[in-house]
């Protein structure tokens, strides 16, 4: 879509600012309604006033995306002279043929636009960016986690400002949006061969956090920031389903078996890999298999009511105490929504009752900011399935906590240099 312009531009279609296609949508004529013996007056007056309500909702639209300074330029310098100059009354809303158009469509269904938190496309310096991995190949319930960085940046929206009401700071200024990767959309194969080409320059360059997807996607990230880094990561994990199995029903490799793989490849620190909210089925050795390997399973059960930072002061404890004793080493945060309870995110392939709230994940990211996390991902969001955006509002917040997190800490952090940690 694009053009746009006050009521009296489009009805007599002679602003003389149109171009392209903005000229077609001008030069539509007021509709009429034929008058004969049982034409009614009011209905011909009621439908042109219609047509004249649409047209302030195309206006209102171009204004809407606008930023503050330039919305105040338009609506109140520029009103007078450009609407003279296109012949319509001054107290009209003016014709911007200066406008921009901020569309949240793209050439595939689910790629998305405009960025988290209304962030810049990336720029040299920028500290932090957010990219999407729009991908759902590997779901073995209920697809749909491919549309889900479009609706989580949607979300991200009702953030405004971006500030935090307990670090007290905003990733705005320091955040960019990388956009999503251009991946194939069939072949798990194919997909993860297609990232690290796209992964690696966006993680020596930015701190970032990635918008699944469904979980398979976390196997090839991990590849990308143990290549870059020269060594195993610690992983914080939140999860319902522990994703060890050792196949994907049959396949070698799925969505419910990168933390299996990710300790087969040598990948992960398996003493520092934390799981928060475990809770699906499953057999024993699937569910102990981080634990055997000598990680920490912090199941849903265990946290049934504990949610304030005292109350989940010893299951912190115990995961900074087991980086401690390795040394510190970097930690990944990779955080499927499916860890709430449905009744906090409905929208995800396969929940599991019995689960987290949003409040105890919240607590947790908060407390756990000041940890050497190097990146994160936010996976198997699935808007189809959602109720009232509650599982894209969640995820936007998790992230926006996280950013949130490391932007308060930047005093303790280390720029990113070839071969060390960002921290």
């Amino acid at each position: 879509m694009s053009g746009g312009g006050h009521p009296a531009d489009v009805a007599q279609g002679q602003c003389k600012h149109a171009e392209g296609p903005e000229k077609n949508f001008r030069n539509r004529r007021e509709p009429t309604v034929r008058k004969g013996p049982f034409a009614d007056t009011q209905l011909s007056h009621l439908t042109g006033r219609l047509a004249t309500v649409v047209r302030w909702c195309v206006h209102l639209r171009v204004v809407g995306t606008a930023s503050a300074p330039e919305q105040a330029i338009w609506l109140k310098t520029d009103a007078a002279p450009i609407q003279q100059s296109c012949g319509a009354p001054t107290d009209n809303p003016p014709c911007h043929h200066r406008h921009r158009w901020t569309t949240t469509l793209t050439t595939f269904a689910f790629l998305s636009q405009p960025g988290f938190l209304a962030a810049p496309a990336p720029q040299p310096g920028t500290p932090f960016a957010v990219a999407g991995i729009a991908w759902d190949g590997s779901t073995t319930n209920r697809p749909g986690a491919r549309m889900a960085p479009r609706a989580i940046r949607q979300a991200s929206q009702m953030l405004c400002d971006g500030t935090h009401p307990l670090f007290d700071v905003s990733p705005l200024g320091q955040l960019c949006d990388a956009g999503d990767l251009q991946l194939p959309n069939t072949s798990l194969e194919r997909m993860r061969a297609a990232m690290p080409a796209q992964v690696e320059p966006l993680i020596r360059a930015h701190h970032m956090a990635w918008l699944g997807g469904d979980h398979s996607i976390t196997l090839p990230l991990l590849q990308a920031y143990q290549a870059w880094l020269g060594r195993p990561l610690a992983v914080v994990h939140f999860d319902a389903h522990c994703d060890t199995w050792t196949n994907h029903f049959g396949e070698p490799s799925g969505h419910g078996t990168w933390v299996y793989e990710a300790m087969q490849q040598g990948l992960v620190l398996d003493a520092c890999f934390s799981q928060i909210g475990i809770r699906s089925a499953g057999e024993r050795s699937a569910r102990d298999f981080v634990a055997t390997r000598g990680g920490q399973i912090f199941t849903a059960r265990s946290l049934r009511g504990l949610e304030s930072p005292a109350q989940l002061a010893p299951m912190l404890a115990a995961i900074r105490q087991r980086l401690a004793e390795h040394g510190n080493p970097p930690v990944y945060l990779s955080l499927d929504i499916d860890c709430l309870d449905p009744a906090f995110a409905p929208g995800t392939g396969t929940p599991e009752p019995g689960g987290m709230n949003t409040n105890q994940v919240l607590t947790i990211l908060e407390e756990l900011a000041d940890l050497p996390f190097v990146g994160m991902d936010c996976v198997e969001v699935s808007p189809p399935y959602d109720h009232s955006e509650l599982s894209s509002q969640a995820a936007a917040a998790f992230v926006w906590t996280y950013l949130c997190g490391r932007v308060a800490n930047a005093d303790v952090q280390t720029r990113m240099q070839p071969g060390a940690a960002p921290v």
